[in-house]
């Protein structure tokens, strides 16, 4: 009965470690090519990479449920949002001073939309988000 219980004990032990390996469903580089502008790929690596590997897990994609980018990273300007869309959980976006010329905006899942003080803006399009219930924008001369 011992043996067994041995035997049991191990088997579990086994499938648990084989549990706690299992690679992240989602996977999201934090590269040049999945955020191709620099300021905003460099704020998104410093900002939600939290194991800081490189990669957004599942788990780190689908905690952003809200996000605020504004000014420069390390000195580089944010100019693309490009990217933002590996987010999936993404409810509310502030964008602000930034020196974003034309945002497109194609995330369906934000419901709250802030574009403020963006001074190079000079197009905005969010023809394809028919689930936003709040838009404000403010301050962006040049739109």
């Amino acid at each position: 009965m011992k043996k067994i219980f041995c035997i049991v004990c191990f088997v579990l032990l086994l499938c648990s470690q084989a549990l706690a390996s299992t690679p992240d469903y989602q996977r999201v580089p934090v590269n040049s090519t999945s955020f191709p502008d620099d300021g905003f790929r460099e704020w998104v690596r410093k900002k939600y990479d939290k194991n800081k590997d490189g990669w957004l897990s599942d788990k780190e994609l689908n905690a952003v449920k809200t996000m605020t980018v504004s000014g420069t990273v390390s000195g580089i300007e944010i100019k693309s949002l490009e990217g933002i869309d590996n987010f999936p959980f993404l409810t509310t976006l502030t964008c602000s001073k930034t020196g974003i010329t034309e945002l497109t905006f194609n995330n369906d899942t934000v419901k709250t939309l802030t574009i403020s003080n963006n001074s190079s803006l000079r197009k905005l399009d969010v023809s394809n988000n028919p689930s936003m219930t709040k838009l404000t924008i403010q301050g962006n001369h040049n739109l």
